[in-house]
């Protein structure tokens, strides 16, 4: 589920494009709220209409301008729910990843590993897409694809020392233990007051 950006535009897009939407609607007030939710699954131009899906009814019809005071009442909140292989039609990269994120933090690695992957399609240059992809490579005991990964994110930021401390895990994973202490020993560099590389400078050179 990817957030939308509340325009009426993207809702008939991500139509257009196959992904349901789902959405809130106030059916009440302002002062006194009726929250329904429903999805919307097409629309009609000629009649002014949106055909939304909603509790028990497979089909239902509301016109533009009612279907808009109501949904705008409710924030103008809306998800577009695709596969783990596909993007909103009309989703940003921010939105999309912060997505992907709650995922992974669900533990939904495979899929945001995935998700990760379809996101650098679309956003070749996302620091955020390649070091994801990394992470759950590396949570899969993917290394060889982590270390790619890690190292696609450090080509556009050199001086991410997170990036550089995950790459380092990843090359001691591989057996390659002089160019995990490098690894390591640059993200101290860039980053000297961080406890954590600090430690994993130590873990990692195994105390010496």
């Amino acid at each position: 589920p990817v957030k939308l950006n509340g325009r009426l535009e993207s809702l008939l897009r991500e139509v257009v494009a196959g992904n349901p939407v789902f959405l809130l609607q106030n059916l009440g007030l302002d002062l006194y709220p009726v929250w329904h939710y429903e999805i919307l699954v097409g629309y009609d131009l000629d009649q002014r209409q949106m055909i939304l899906r909603s509790g028990v009814h497979r089909r239902i019809t509301r016109e533009f301008a009612l279907f808009e005071k109501t949904w705008q009442r409710a924030g103008h909140w809306a998800l577009a729910v695709v596969d783990t292989d596909s993007i909103p039609a009309t989703a940003s990269a921010e939105a999309y990843l912060e997505a992907v994120i709650g995922m992974e933090q669900v533990g939904r690695t495979s899929g945001a590993n995935v998700a990760f992957a379809t996101a650098l399609e679309r956003w070749p240059d996302s620091l955020l897409a390649h070091s994801g992809l990394g992470n759950t490579a590396y949570a899969l005991g993917e290394f060889s694809a982590a270390e790619a990964a890690y190292r696609d994110a450090l080509a556009l930021d050199p001086e991410k020392a997170e990036v550089w401390n995950n790459l380092a895990y990843t090359l001691a994973r591989l057996g390659r233990h002089e160019a995990s202490l490098e690894a390591i020993r640059r993200a101290v560099e860039l980053d000297p007051d961080n406890e954590n590389f600090r430690d994993s400078l130590n873990e990692l050179s195994g105390g010496q």
